[in-house]
């Protein structure tokens, strides 16, 4: 439950590392560097998605000292402390994603980080939505939401577990989100001329 209830900090972070990647671009103009320079729009966003992982990283490196004191004073298992952290890597590089996409369209760095919240927020929001009374009368519209549910996913890190599955969805939530963003870079990159 201690692993499962930090998800909410990722809500309340991620957010904030994310929100100016693109906002600010927008705000201050520099977009049109951007948009002027011999790289692409696909080297742009993986550029600034592998330097928002590598700070989530070392925010996670940084959070270490928990299991280290905890050592000291008990035992910890080590295969899953392995998993949670595998688990909360994947968890954030997915949110990372979903951060970018949504400052990607605005150029107010505080609305970008407040969507961002709110969409993930509902991302942890929809797996009770899907096991609501309400969805539980339709069993194929509650199987379809189930699939894209993130928070079960993240039980199974949180317990120790690893599935190939779980892996598979957060990595492939992130590809999209990453295309997405792509996608919204370039219709704005061919609507400014």
């Amino acid at each position: 439950d201690l692993f499962y209830n930090n998800i909410f900090y990722f809500i309340l972070l991620i957010p904030l590392l994310t929100m100016r990647t693109f906002a600010d671009e927008r705000k201050l103009n520099t977009e049109v560097l951007l948009f002027t320079s011999p790289i692409n729009v696909f080297h742009l966003v993986i550029a600034k998605f592998l330097a928002l992982v590598t700070v989530f990283i070392f925010m996670l490196a940084c959070s270490i000292i928990y299991p280290v004191v905890t050592a000291m004073n008990g035992e910890i298992i080590m295969s899953h402390l392995i998993s949670v952290y595998i688990g909360f890597f994947l968890w954030g590089i997915m949110c990372i994603a979903i951060g970018m996409l949504l400052s990607s369209f605005t150029e107010n760095p505080i609305t970008a980080a407040l969507l961002s919240e709110a969409v993930m927020l509902a991302l942890v929001w929809l797996d009770s939505f899907a096991e609501s009374d309400f969805i539980a009368r339709f069993p194929k519209l509650q199987a379809f939401i189930a699939m894209f549910t993130a928070q079960p996913k993240f039980v199974y890190f949180a317990r120790g577990l690893i599935r190939l599955s779980d892996i598979v969805f957060f990595i492939s939530v992130c590809v999209v989100f990453l295309g997405w963003t792509m996608i919204s870079i370039e219709k704005r990159r061919w609507n400014r001329g």
